[in-house]
């Protein structure tokens, strides 16, 4: 079940995103729960990190948490930040950068902790700041 959500985002594929959560009723399905710590095996972290915020928007309204405490070596929101690079050296193009923006906007929204560190000791400011 979430192997299938997690291919669906990775593809960026609104539509058997939907799906998916509408086939299991969203993220209190304990089939949606990733196994071990989570990271990029946490559907809202993959979804920040490939830069899809119609993605991001349909797992928050599904009740993903937007800033799990304790869940992830790195938060969705750093992953957004990052630009979905390990190291934030690659340049995003000005559609891409809009888009990672709006999912910050977006998770911050919902509740994400702009100055979470992640397991490397880095805000997402900090992120932002090394893409830039």
């Amino acid at each position: 079940m979430v192997d299938a959500l997690l291919a669906a985002i990775q593809r960026r594929d609104v539509e058997r995103v939907r799906g998916e959560l509408a086939r299991v009723g969203g993220a209190g399905d304990p089939r949606l729960v990733p196994p071990g710590p989570a990271g990029l095996g946490n559907p809202l972290a993959l979804a920040a990190r490939v830069g899809a915020p119609e993605i991001v928007s349909l797992l928050l309204d599904a009740g993903f948490e937007p800033d799990p405490k304790g869940a992830a070596e790195r938060p969705a929101v750093a992953w957004a930040a990052l630009g979905g690079e390990d190291d934030g050296a690659k340049e995003l193009d000005p559609a891409d950068e809009a888009a990672r923006a709006r999912i910050v906007h977006l998770l911050h929204a919902a509740g994400a902790d702009l100055h979470r560190r992640d397991a490397s000791t880095a805000t997402a400011l900090h992120h932002a700041a090394a893409t830039n």
